[in-house]
């Protein structure tokens, strides 16, 4: 997801929320006789649906929100995954890049410097792509962290060449104590 996703996500569960809040508290205000006397509440809206316009107004607001549930699905989608690529100087010979992904992930976790690795193989931008993903402790790992994850990336770059791209995203885990080396 982008961050401009999960920005409109949040504010609209905010806002959802906030609404939500609303109409609970208008509810047991009128409950306890705080507005509409124990009576009826009266809305504009009984004298909207009876008018000519509301089932074209209703209709055009229900295809409104299905395309907004559309757009919401399309920019949740999961990454597609990318299972093989070809190997270069050979059009038929493939590897299996989630396998790549987590030999790598793995090599890159039994270093000291890391406290914990993954590896995911996703098309991004049509383009395949392997994601190593380490949790590396804030005093004094970062500099050990860098270089594990370097070497974890040469060796997948060695193994699958130029055709797929390779990320390394190192977060710091300000939890973990100190390497001790």
């Amino acid at each position: 997801m982008t961050r401009m996703t999960v920005g409109v996500d949040r504010t609209v569960t905010f806002l959802i929320g906030l609404g939500l809040l609303a109409l609970s508290l208008g509810a047991v205000a009128w409950r306890n006789g705080m507005i509409g006397a124990n009576g009826a509440v009266r809305t504009p809206l009984g004298d909207w649906m009876s008018a000519s316009w509301w089932p074209w107004a209703a209709g055009g607001a229900g295809v409104v929100l299905v395309l907004v549930a559309l757009r919401w699905l399309a920019a949740h989608r999961w990454a597609a995954r990318a299972s093989r690529v070809g190997l270069p100087g050979d059009d038929t010979a493939t590897a299996d890049a989630t396998a790549v992904a987590a030999a790598a992930a793995d090599a890159l976790g039994a270093d000291a410097a890391v406290t914990k690795a993954s590896g995911a193989a996703t098309l991004l931008h049509g383009r395949p792509t392997i994601t190593l993903t380490a949790r590396v402790p804030a005093r004094h790992g970062l500099p050990a962290a860098v270089g594990a994850a370097d070497e974890a990336a040469r060796t997948a770059a060695v193994m699958l060449g130029d055709s797929v791209a390779l990320r390394t995203v190192l977060h710091i885990d300000t939890k973990a104590g100190t390497v001790v080396r």
